[in-house]
């Protein structure tokens, strides 16, 4: 029988960041030998929670219990001693490593560092713990050729293998395949059944829902309430989650999680070829193929999902389509028109806009205010008879824009560095819906965005496809995909390896593909 106790007590905890007051004196119990599920959305404070209690961030203010003492963890070294490991979302690998060798990194400490470690003896104890947990890796094998569900095995493997009480998973399941969510959630069971405690980090409520044994929520930096999964349901922590800035019966979003058919949602027939793609190929300076003859077509009225787990590619079709990168050959028709050696102010001009995936480096200036940035791309549009800049029209347009996509700034003024990341990110997708373009191009553009923000864009996706446009929707959430998307094509190392009509969607099928099995 498992037996479930509070290792961990978080109490009173407060934590600032310059102005911004992120933690407001949380106090959270976590216990071995159940899942506890954080639940809030971004810049709730669950991160930034658990960073404290692994030894990243110091707290303001509070106190940490670690079984029964009062500690004060100094460093992420320091709380693994404690039986505490956190795996982040971006991996802390080693590249040219085995896995095993990535396991026995910090193994040993002080004097014992000294002494090398015996890499058989550690080999047989994680083939033990592979073996309970149900999470099998080639530890001979070097990390650059794992894929990306393998590496979060590994991290999870350095954790168990030192005996750790608490494992902390910050959005675990970002760069699944659906096959490997199973896998994962599977060993979490099984694990919790040795007595290991885990904090699951997450937005997504129906992930929680299929594996916490309780649910915390947080938001604002404050805790609303902590439950047993089985005393509420999906409305009730969504409330939570966002007030009352959702109507729940009106929203795609919550009737997805319901798993309710799309069928409901404004639906139109794709009408007209509106964009060709012909054997599209890129390859890098030393010949390397990225991108292998990519060929699709976009209708008008069409969503086309594009999957994949993230580094296959994406990054480099969607720029290429819209004209940051030149193909080493393949062509692109835009309305019957060769636009493939066209500027990318030639492809705005002609309808097409494009919401890339890295905020920071691409969808923003950081020296130009968040009133400059909001017509960035398109401020030729702007020009007066005289070719100067109507800037009447120009603010008129930004608080418009502003209020409507609730973005958090002092004033139009403000510069863009200064937002935080969802107030980017929704900066980015205001300007791309504010141009009504006949093809988007959309880069994981709810990344970074609360619910609500991110029910208004995939409602405005969805207008887009009601008036006519094709919008080209590349995601890592899956969920999200099988939502809005007509189609999905699949990329798995520069290819589109298979593409299902909304009618034969399945999101294991789709998870094969991913995973570069034949089918589709």
């Amino acid at each position: 029988m498992v037996v479930v106790r509070p290792y961990v007590r978080l109490e009173n905890i407060y934590k600032r960041f310059g102005d911004v007051e992120a933690l407001k004196g949380v106090t959270l119990d976590i216990f071995t030998g159940q899942v506890l599920g954080l639940l809030g959305e971004n810049g709730a404070g669950k991160t930034t929670l658990m960073n404290v209690l692994f030894g990243l961030y110091k707290p303001d203010a509070g106190l940490i219990y670690v079984d029964g003492r009062v500690v004060r963890i100094k460093s992420p070294a320091h709380a693994i001693r404690l039986g505490i490991f956190m795996v982040h979302q971006h991996f802390k690998l080693v590249s040219n490593y085995t896995a095993l060798e990535n396991i026995a990194i910090g193994m040993s400490s002080g004097i014992k560092s000294l002494k090398p470690i015996d890499l058989a003896e550690l080999e047989e104890r994680i083939n033990k713990v592979m073996e309970a947990s149900g999470l099998y890796v080639n530890l001979r094998e070097k990390i650059r050729n794992l894929p990306l569900g393998v590496r979060q095995r590994v991290e999870i493997l350095k954790a168990l293998v030192r005996g750790v009480k608490i494992l902390i998973l910050d959005e675990p399941t970002t760069n699944l395949t659906p096959q490997e969510v199973d896998t994962l959630f599977n060993a979490l069971r099984n694990l919790v059944r040795t007595g290991l405690g885990v904090v699951f980090i997450t937005h997504k409520l129906h992930e929680v829902m299929a594996v916490a044994d309780e649910i915390a929520v947080l938001r604002s930096g404050v805790l609303l309430g902590r439950f047993k999964r089985s005393e509420v349901d999906q409305a009730t922590v969504i409330k939570l989650m966002v007030g009352e800035r959702i109507d729940l019966e009106k929203s795609i979003i919550f009737r997805g999680f319901r798993q309710v058919s799309t069928s409901a949602r404004a639906e139109n027939m794709p009408g007209p070829e509106l964009l060709r793609v012909e054997n599209l190929s890129l390859r890098d300076r030393l010949g390397t193929t990225i991108l292998d003859s990519i060929s699709f077509t976009l209708s008008r009225g069409e969503i086309l999902g594009i999957a994949g787990v993230s580094g296959n590619g994406q990054r480099e079709f969607v720029e290429v389509i819209f004209g940051v990168r030149k193909p080493t050959s393949g062509k692109i028709l835009l309305e019957g028109v060769d636009i493939t050696n066209s500027s990318i102010r030639d492809r705005i001009l002609m309808g097409m806009f494009y919401v890339p995936e890295d905020r920071l480096s691409e969808g923003i200036s950081p020296t130009l205010s968040v009133m400059e940035n909001l017509v960035l791309g398109i401020h030729f549009t702007y020009s007066t008879k005289k070719l100067l800049m109507d800037f009447k029209r120009v603010r008129s347009d930004a608080l418009q824009l502003i209020k409507k996509y609730e973005i958090k700034t002092p004033d139009m003024a403000t510069l863009a560095s200064k937002l935080s990341g969802g107030n980017i990110q929704k900066l980015m997708v205001a300007r791309a819906f504010h141009t009504k373009p006949k093809v988007l191009i959309a880069h994981n553009p709810t990344r970074g965005l609360d619910i609500a923000t991110t029910e208004r864009v995939l409602c405005e996706v969805l207008g887009l496809k009601s008036a006519g446009s094709g919008v080209i929707y590349v995601s890592e959430d899956l969920d999200e995909l099988m939502l809005i998307s007509d189609r999905i094509a699949v990329m798995y190392k520069g290819r589109l390896v298979g593409s299902l009509t909304r009618d034969r969607f399945d999101k294991y099928e789709i998870g094969k593909l991913m995973a570069g099995v034949a089918g589709g």
